[in-house]
């Protein structure tokens, strides 16, 4: 065998000392350049490493579940170069190995490996397999001796602890890992240095373990080191003959685990001692061995030591013979059916003494549900079960004590709120007897206004507290005390209740509480104080003597009290009380108490009453401030109001506004005195308060002035509308220290009354009434006066608006009259003749004519006119010789011309003298315009200055607009027969021109074709591309920003478009004006257009129209003739609807007719966004109609 196989095989030899320890070889090679696949007993792959996946191009952990076999046959032999070497069982995969070239794939690279395989015969992989595939690429390739190298790698990442490899010296040969990381040595320092060397850890025991492993023998101990727990197993190394060579050595850190099993074992030791101090044990019965096991509180509750061997029968056998069969009973049904249980039984314990338990018994089942077993629970009872005698023993004794209870009820209630005992006499309303309302809750029992005021209180006993409390039930009073019911250990086991009827001693109580309470309220009401005079100088107080005399409470000094009377009434007082006294008069005196707060009305009444203890005075003293301000206010008010009413009817009616303020200032100086009094009215003109009236004193002080809108104490209450009450220093600028206080009085919205006060004198609730009765008066003054003034504005606006509905209705007569003359009018001469007759029967109207343009705008012809113009319009011209004439001003601005006064313009133009010599003084020009070009000027003079107000403006522009209309009506009104018209032949070279544009930028010919559609924005005419590109002409349509949209119309070989075009476009601008369009023909050279006109029509505003539009148009020719070129269709039209004339002419020009067709019917269908069927209904409408105008006779000709 060659060195390099030998340090192979002795390099795999650990791995098979170690098979028997899988988790062993997860750690070991986890991480190396050695793939290992781990297979159990059952062929089934429990762990395989990452190399292994990389090396055959598989991931590792979906090999895990997985057959052997398939791993080798399906991942690993169809990558080998001969897979027909690789053995597919366990023959010919010896220790020994065999190599095997891996080909290069999409997932793998190309490599050398060689295969070790492993029977594993102990531990928990006994009967599996462990295959290791080696590296060995390098060593084909160079052929170099194979080193460590590649378990440096592997044990460099050993995680989470060491590895160690010893020689027979006891001298480390290697020594690599993660746990190096956290000690003083390094692995360099331990690699060559003795094991009894290396300081770290328990060397005696790491010297004596790896002595054990040389002799044979694998070792597993724990040892401590730097803080860190360490579990160490060393396996021995052996050479091809089976001698001992080393000694590998794996020590992983168990810290972690070790804290884990600490904190086990502590809730162990935890669960033991609360079921100790609960007294509760665990059982457990397992069906399928038949076993039966306790905890250690069983064996306490049974006075047994832990060593005995419990079974079914003989735990049932410590059940008190009275109570076992019921246990027996119990089991049974949960062995059988697993039927829980819950039961409190007695026991014999194995030192004979009887013992309470509570028994539970629960169901113990497996994964699939099936019946297993049983586990439960056993608890000691015994001192409850002791407790609960005591109680119901000391139940007893306050049952008898309830029983027996004198004068009241008592009642005895549980945990439960349940009556235990009831004695005495019950609450009548409860409506039962003490022995009904044992057992029952008190909240059912009980009436539940009864209840609801019981229950709470029970409940708060049973928590400790003690309740005391009175309630009403019914029409009677009770006193209720409960209080908690504790045992020998101070525990509260239940509530006891005590009512008693306190009816007759709460309705004592109340009524004299009720007697004190209407005594306080009525002496603190009526400000009334008590008092009793005794031994002549000793005075008691009671109520509100004190406070009404302003002295310390307690105060029993008489003369403390007589120096608080006012000096003139101290008299009346002494005299009136030494009559008392000596003569036994009533005492009764009426007096002003001094006090902080000024002087106090007190009436006082007493009288001198004799007993045993003497003589002495009971009185009473009540505050009359009140009473006598009263008065004193009724007093005024009545005389102030008697001279307002005697003033008042000697001064109306009033006969203007300055006389309402001038009496008010008088009167309210008159009545109060006060030092200043003036009336400020608002003035609508300026928007402020001017004053109207003030005092007539001559010391009265100089109050302000006008009040204009503001933050000032005058406005502000004027705005409000709210009486207000200031200090003098507010009012005014502030100089005159002799104002007081100011009050200011609203008069509605017509003003303020402003009065003052001088000195120390002060305002009273009674002035300010007054005043504002005062104001209120004069506000009906200046409201009765600002009425009538309002009456006579409405009567001369009613004589006004009267006026202007007569003219209303003139106006309507003459536009009715013109309406009836335009209808009837059969020529434009009868249209203008017509207008200016009705126009002339309006009353402003005196003269009125109508001119039409000959050549230039302003070169204005008299048509038609009415009304006397004393030779005015032959004086002048209309041709600018003397200037330009109103009319004409209005011809060359398109706009109305008014003149209001003919008299200011005769310095400037001839023609205002002449028109003021015939009497003529106001004139007003509206031209007819349509279409921006001028058809006339309609101009109306009148005898009377500024005589056109915006009435007779708007009816005149209204009636140019009936003109202008109706004339175009005229012009299209043309005959069937004998028409003569004017052909008129145009060149245009714009390039504004859309088909101008088109045909030019495509090099083509485009002829137009006619007007499919049209809206108020855009009409869609039909073009044919009769020479050059159609594309070309569609492409450019539909980049010009003139079209709208562009499209075939029909088939694309007919060269036919339909173009969306902007207005204004000039075959719409002809048929404006009267015209048809015959021809026209596009070419990059130019367009030639032909018209044709009615001969009665004038060509002018269609020359001006289109000239404005096309200043590079010229007219070419122009010729008279009888028959135009195409068919009248005048009569046929006005028979057809919109849309019928639209799909027919389009339908005509599209070619629809010829044979075969340039467009078909779902063409015009798409062309006009409509259905087919729709557009078949619309031509055979039309048909009909034309077949009908030709042959019928009533509407067609005779042949």
């Amino acid at each position: 065998m060659s060195d390099e196989h030998t340090r192979e095989k002795s390099a795999a030899s650990p791995l098979r000392s170690l098979a028997s320890d899988p988790d062993l070889v997860r750690s070991l090679f986890g991480a190396a350049d050695t793939g290992v696949v781990v297979t159990d007993a059952d062929d089934t792959v429990t762990w395989a490493g990452d190399r292994v996946g990389e090396y055959f191009g598989f991931d590792a952990e979906e090999a895990v579940g997985t057959e052997r076999t398939a791993v080798l046959e399906s991942w690993i032999r169809p990558r080998l170069e001969a897979p027909a070497r690789f053995p597919a069982s366990n023959d010919g995969c010896g220790p020994d190995g065999t190599c095997y070239h891996v080909l290069a794939t999409e997932t793998c690279e190309e490599r050398w490996v060689r295969h070790h395989g492993h029977e594993v015969s102990t531990g928990p992989l006994a009967g599996g397999r462990i295959d290791q595939f080696v590296d060995v690429t390098e060593r084909h390739v160079s052929d170099r001796p194979v080193d460590d190298q590649r378990y440096e790698t592997l044990f460099d990442h050993f995680p989470n602890g060491a590895v160690t490899l010893v020689d027979e010296s006891l001298r480390y040969r290697l020594a690599r890992g993660e746990l190096f990381d956290g000690l003083p040595e390094t692995p360099r320092s331990v690699e060559g240095a003795k094991v009894s060397d290396v300081t770290s850890g328990d060397r005696t025991e790491f010297v004596e373990t790896y002595r054990r492993t040389l002799a044979g023998e694998s070792v597993t101990t724990e040892t401590t080191v730097a803080d860190r727990v360490l579990v160490h197993r060393t396996h021995p190394v052996s050479t091809e003959d089976g001698s001992v060579c080393a000694a590998i050595g794996v020590t992983q850190d168990i810290t972690d685990r070790k804290a884990r099993e600490r904190e086990l074992r502590r809730n162990r030791e935890f669960l033991r001692d609360v079921q100790a101090v609960a007294d509760v044990g665990g059982w457990e019965v397992d069906f399928r061995s038949e076993t039966l096991t306790w905890t250690d509180e069983v064996y306490r509750i049974h006075d047994l030591p832990t060593d005995y061997e419990p079974s079914v029968d003989s735990g049932l056998a410590f059940y008190h013979p009275e109570d076992r069969g019921r246990m027996e009973r119990a089991y049974e049904a949960l062995a059988r059916d697993g039927e829980r249980y819950d039961l409190e039984l007695r026991i014999v314990t194995a030192s004979d003494e009887v013992r309470w338990v509570r028994s539970i018994g629960k169901p113990w089942t497996d994964e699939e549900g099936r019946l297993v077993g049983a586990r439960g629970t056993i608890q000691d009872i015994t001192d409850r079960k002791t407790r609960e005698r005591k109680l119901e023993e000391s139940r007893n004794r306050y049952r008898t004590l309830v029983e027996n209870v004198p004068n009241g009820a008592v009642a005895l209630v549980d945990a439960d709120l349940r009556y235990t005992t009831v004695g005495g006499t019950p609450i009548e309303e409860a409506s039962t007897t003490p022995s009904e309302l044992v057992g029952r809750s008190v909240e059912t029992a009980l009436p539940s206004d009864l209840a609801t005021l019981l229950v709470p209180n029970y409940a708060a006993a049973l928590d400790g507290e003690h309740r005391t409390f009175t309630g009403s039930i019914g029409d009677r009073d009770y006193r209720f005390r409960i209080v908690p019911v504790r045992s020998d250990d101070g525990r509260v086991f239940a509530a006891m209740g005590m009512s008693q009827d306190i009816t007759t001693e709460e309705r004592r109580e109340r009524e004299l509480r009720e007697a004190k309470q209407r005594l306080h309220i009525a002496l603190e009401e009526t400000e009334t104080g008590v008092w009793v005079l005794e031994d002549g100088d000793t005075l008691r107080p009671f109520g509100t003597i004190t406070d009404l005399f302003g002295v310390d409470p307690g105060t029993d000094s008489l003369e403390t009290y007589m120096e608080r009377i006012h000096p003139a009434d101290r008299p009346a007082v002494e005299d009136g009380l030494r009559a008392a006294r000596e003569d036994g008069a009533r005492f009764d005196v009426e007096y002003r108490v001094r006090t902080g707060r000024g002087d106090r009305w007190v009436h006082a009444r007493g009288k001198v009453l004799d007993d045993t203890d003497g003589q002495r005075m009971v009185g009473v003293t009540t505050d009359v401030t009140d009473r006598k301000r009263r008065v004193g206010a009724l007093e005024k008010r009545e005389r102030v109001l008697r001279e307002l009413h005697t003033a008042t009817r000697e001064f109306y009616p009033p006969s203007s506004l300055p006389e309402i303020a001038t009496f008010l200032v008088e009167f309210v100086e008159r009545a109060f005195g006060f030092g200043y009094v003036s009336v400020k009215r608002f003035d609508e003109e300026t928007g402020r308060l001017q004053p109207a009236a003030r005092s007539s004193s001559v010391d009265a002080p100089i109050a302000p002035g006008p009040v204009d809108p503001g933050e000032n104490p005058i406005w502000e209450a004027y705005r409000n509308g709210e009486s207000r009450i200031f200090d003098g220093g507010e009012i005014g600028d502030g100089t005159h220290a002799a104002l007081n206080q100011a009050l200011i009085v609203p008069i509605g919205d017509f003003g303020v009354t402003l009065a003052c006060t001088t000195g120390e004198r002060a305002f009273d609730d009674v002035d300010l009434d007054l005043i504002e009765v005062a104001a209120a008066n004069a506000e009906s003054a200046f409201q009765r006066h600002h009425s009538d003034r309002v009456r006579t504005e409405i009567t001369r606006e009613l004589s006004t608006q009267q006026t202007k509905v007569d003219e209303l209705r003139g106006v309507i007569d003459v536009i009715q009259g013109i309406q009836r003359r335009i209808a009837d009018s059969e020529s434009q001469a009868a249209l203008d003749a017509g207008v200016c007759e009705e126009l002339r029967r309006t009353e402003p109207i005196d003269f009125v004519w109508i001119g039409r343009p000959r050549g230039r705008d302003t070169d204005l012809e008299p048509v038609a006119w009415a009304g006397d113009d004393g030779g005015y319009l032959d004086s002048v011209g209309t041709d600018e010789s003397d200037g330009r004439v109103p009319a004409q001003r209005a011809a060359a601005s398109h706009e109305t011309y008014t003149l209001s006064n003919v008299s200011e313009h005769v310095l400037d133009d001839a023609w205002a003298k002449e028109a003021l010599s015939a009497g003529l003084r106001s004139v007003v020009c509206i031209p007819l315009v349509y279409d921006e070009v001028l058809y006339g000027v309609l101009t109306a003079y009148s005898a009377t200055e500024d005589a056109f107000g915006q009435l007779y403006e708007d009816l005149l522009t209204d009636v140019t607009s009936l003109v202008v209309n109706y004339s175009r009506i005229l012009e299209h009104r043309y005959e069937a027969t004998n028409r003569e018209f004017l052909e008129l032949e145009f060149a245009l070279s714009d390039a504004t021109y859309p088909l101008q544009r088109l045909a030019t930028e495509a090099d083509a010919a485009i002829r137009y074709d006619t007007v499919a559609e049209s809206t108020s924005d855009a009409v869609r005419c039909l073009v044919t591309v009769e020479r050059g590109d159609a594309e070309r002409v569609l492409e450019r349509a539909r980049s010009t920003a003139s079209v709208v949209d562009a499209e075939w119309f029909g088939t694309v070989e007919h060269g036919q478009l339909s173009l969306w075009i902007k207005r204004p476009f000039l075959p719409s601008d002809v048929v404006k004006h009267g015209g048809r369009l015959l021809e026209s023909t596009t070419t990059a050279d130019g367009t030639t257009v032909r018209v044709a006109l009615p001969a009665t029509a004038s060509p002018r505003p269609l020359l001006d129209s289109i000239t404005s539009r096309y200043p590079d148009i010229d007219l070419l020719a122009q010729r008279q003739t009888t028959s135009p070129e195409g068919t009248d269709t005048a009569t046929v039209t006005d028979r057809l609807t919109d849309r019928q004339h639209e799909i027919l002419n389009a339908a005509y020009y599209g070619g629809y007719y010829e044979t075969p067709r340039k467009v078909t019917g779902e063409d015009l269908a798409e062309s006009f966004e409509i259905s087919s069927p729709a557009v078949y209904n619309h031509l055979q409408a039309a048909h009909r109609t034309l077949l009908e105008t030709v042959l019928d006779p009533e509407h067609g000709f005779r042949y």
